[in-house]
C-alpha cells in the first residue's frame, strides 16, 4: 500500500523533495577499511602464535586480538546505512526488487571471487581423504549451501570454505528481511523505535549469556536434525557468531539508529564531538579493561552495539580531511573485497610458500607484510576489474524494467 504524503513527512521533517538523494557520508566509507583490516589482522593470531611472535605492543594487542568484533561493527553500520540510503525508496514495495538487484549486485561478484580462491584448496584435500567420495560428496553439499548463500544456517557449512564469507550469508538474510522492516520501522515514532532497540540489545545480551553456558546445544540440534555433522567440534562451539537469527538484533539497532539519524540530524550533528568521546572512550574501557574479564559469546552477539551507534554519530557528518581523503574512501570502498579475499589469499600464500620459500618461517614479519600488501591490492583489484564491471552488468541485466532512478538511488 503506498505511502500518505503526511507519512514521509514524518520521516524527512527538513525536506521538501522526497524523491532528493542523500549527501554521501564519506567519513563512514573510510572507517569501514580500518575495521575490515582490524579483522584481517585477528585472522593472522594463529599464525603469528605458531611462529612465538605473540608480544604485540599494547594497545595494539588489545584491538588486534578482539578483532572479530569488526564484524559487530560492520552488522550495526548495515543497517544504519540501509535506512539512510533508501529513505526515499522503499516506501512504495514496488522498489524491493531494485532494492535486492542491487544488494544482490554488490556483494555477489566479489563474494564468487572469494569462493573461487578457496575451491583449489579444498578440493586438494578433498581428494586427499581417506574417504575420497564421501568428502567430495560433502564438499559438493558445502559448495552448493555456500553458492547459494546458505551456509550460515549449517554449523558444518558455516566455516568450511572461505571462513569470513559466513557473515555475507548471514547479510543476505538480513536483505531480505530489510525492506518490510523498513516500512515498518518507519511508521513508529522514535520513542518506540527507542524502546525496540533497547528490548533488542536486552535480548542480544541474554542470547550472548545463554550461549556462553551452552555453547553448542543450537547448533548439536541442528546437526543432529539434519544428519550433517561439522568435521571440526569448535565450529559448533562458536556458531552462535554465525547463525543468522542470533545477529539480527545487530542490524536492526543498526536500522533503528538510521532512522535516528535522519529525524534528529541536526541535534546529533551538535552533539556529534561527544558522540564520538563517549564511543572512544567506552571502546577502550571495554577493550582495554572489561573484556579479557567476559565471555566471548557476550562481547560479540551485540554487547557493544551502543558504542558502535555512538561512534556512527560522531562520525557520519564528519568533514575530516583524514576521513574523507579520496584515498582513504577508495580504500573503504575495497573493504568489502580485502574481508572476503583476505583468508583465501593467506591460504594459497602460505601454502605455496611451504612447498617453494618457506619464508613465513624464516622471515615472518616480512612475509606477514608482502601477505598484507597483496591482500590489500588484490582487493582494489577486485573492485576495479571484477566487482564494479559485474555490477554494472548485474544491475543493466536484472532491472530493465525497473526505472533507472530508482535502480541508482537502491544502489547508493
Amino acid at each position: 500500500m503506498p505511502v500518505s504524503g503526511s507519512f514521509r513527512l514524518q520521516l524527512h521533517p527538513a525536506s521538501s523533495d522526497a524523491g532528493a538523494k542523500p549527501d554521501a557520508l564519506p567519513a563512514l566509507t573510510t572507517i569501514r577499511f580500518a575495521f575490515a583490516f582490524v579483522v584481517v589482522l585477528f585472522h593472522l593470531i594463529p599464525f603469528m602464535h605458531s611462529i612465538g611472535y605473540v608480544g604485540l605492543p599494547e594497545p595494539l594487542r588489545a584491538i588486534v586480538y578482539h578483532g572479530y568484533l569488526g564484524v559487530d561493527f560492520f552488522f550495526v553500520l548495515s543497517g544504519f546505512i540501509l535506512v539512510y540510503s533508501c529513505q526515499h525508496t522503499l516506501f512504495d514495495p514496488s522498489a524491493d526488487r531494485a532494492f535486492w538487484v542491487a544488494r544482490f549486485a554488490r556483494l555477489y561478484p566479489g563474494y564468487c571471487v572469494g569462493l573461487a580462491l578457496s575451491m583449489p584448496l579444498a578440493l586438494y584435500a578433498a581428494f586427499l581423504a581417506e574417504d575420497r567420495p564421501a568428502a567430495l560428496r560433502e564438499l559438493g553439499l558445502i559448495s552448493l549451501l555456500t553458492a547459494f548463500l546458505l551456509h550460515a544456517w549449517l554449523p558444518a557449512a558455516a566455516l568450511a570454505l572461505n571462513g569470513p564469507a559466513w557473515s555475507v550469508s548471514t547479510e543476505t538474510f538480513f536483505y531480505s528481511t530489510f525492506p518490510r522492516v523498513f516500512r515498518a520501522m518507519a511508521r513508529q515514532s522514535t520513542l518506540a523505535l527507542s524502546g525496540f532497540a533497547l528490548g533488542l540489545y536486552l535480548l542480544a545480551v541474554m542470547l550472548g549469556q545463554y550461549f556462553w553456558l551452552y555453547p553448542a546445544d543450537l547448533a548439536n540440534a541442528l546437526s543432529d536434525t539434519l544428519r550433517f555433522q561439522p568435521r571440526y567440534p569448535e565450529s559448533s562451539d562458536i556458531f552462535y557468531m554465525y547463525f543468522p537469527l542470533v545477529r539480527w538484533p545487530e542490524f536492526l539497532i543498526g536500522c533503528v539508529a538510521g532512522f535516528v539519524f535522519i529525524r534528529h540530524r541536526a541535534l546529533i550533528a551538535a552533539a556529534r564531538s561527544v558522540c564520538l568521546a563517549l564511543a572512544l572512550g567506552g571502546l577502550g574501557l571495554v577493550l582495554y579493561g572489561v573484556a579479557h574479564h567476559l565471555p566471548q559469546s557476550t562481547l560479540s552477539n551485540g554487547l557493544l552495539a551502543p558504542l558502535v551507534v555512538l561512534l556512527l554519530f560522531g562520525l557520519a557528518d564528519s568533514r575530516s580531511p583524514v576521513l574523507c581523503h579520496p584515498l582513504g574512501r577508495k580504500l573503504g570502498e575495497a573493504s568489502y573485497a580485502l574481508y572476503i579475499l583476505h583468508a583465501p589469499i593467506w591460504m594459497l600464500m602460505s601454502r605455496a610458500d611451504l612447498h617453494f620459500g618457506k619464508l613465513q618461517w624464516s622471515h615472518p614479519v616480512a612475509f606477514t607484510l608482502a601477505y598484507l600488501v597483496v591482500a590489500i591490492v588484490a582487493s582494489l583489484l577486485s573492485l576495479m576489474l571484477v566487482e564494479a564491471p559485474a555490477r554494472r552488468w548485474l544491475r543493466h541485466t536484472l532491472t530493465k524494467r525497473e526505472p533507472r532512478s530508482r535502480l541508482a538511488e537502491a544502489q547508493r
